[in-house]
């Protein structure tokens, strides 16, 4: 008899809330082992000066620019972080401060939404798993119903339905095992460039 997949271990400090609730209704959680966190804070990130100091600083091209080029997680690390210590080594002292924090600023705005859209799809893609893993529960127990009436036919479809759902199921699992780092890994980016930013301060 094919097995219908358990639902996938729930992260740490939550409850587990996936099946089948009062009122038919499936009640979703957070997919990943990792612990969910909604935004990064400055204080996680950044030890600099406050951000709101940054406020009324006038953004420039090569502000924007360097921005663009180290929040694209395709560019290493390293590279990142040694371009922005080049940049603000490279401001005037007395404009180095307040220019630095204020791409910094930039930076924790534009990458804290990509991660916060990042986490929404992860929430749409867990929930049609767990909803997957839910049909699934209900197309084997309607399997055993088929084969204790000995519709053999009707039994052998069934099944290969069954296979192929759990072939999709196990898929998804394995896919959302490394959709679930991304958010860490923006979170060691905003860190590693906040560290090597006010490093050269």
């Amino acid at each position: 008899m094919v097995t219908a997949p358990s639902a996938i271990a729930p992260a740490a400090g939550t409850t587990r809330l996936s099946g089948t609730a009062a009122g038919g209704t499936t009640q979703h959680r957070w997919p990943c082992v990792q612990r969910k966190i909604d935004t990064v804070q400055p204080g996680q990130v950044w030890s600099g000066p406050s951000l709101d100091e940054a406020a009324d600083v006038e953004r420039t091209a090569e502000m924007r620019r360097l921005v663009a080029e180290v929040s694209a997680r395709r560019l290493p690390i390293a590279d990142a972080e040694k371009s922005v210590v080049d940049f603000v080594k490279g401001l005037p002292e007395a404009q180095r401060e307040r220019t630095a924090t204020a791409v910094f600023a930039d930076l924790l705005r534009q990458l804290d939404a990509e991660r916060s859209e990042i986490i929404r799809g992860i929430e749409r893609y867990g929930a049609r798993q767990q909803d997957l893993a839910v049909k699934l529960r209900a197309q084997n127990a309607e399997l055993s119903d088929i084969r204790a009436s000995g519709d053999t036919a009707r039994a052998t479809q069934a099944q290969e339905t069954i296979l192929w759902d759990t072939r999709i199921f196990d898929e998804r699992r394995r896919s959302l095992t490394y959709v679930c780092e991304v958010p860490i890994l923006i979170e060691q980016r905003l860190f590693a460039l906040g560290r090597a930013m006010t490093g050269a301060l």
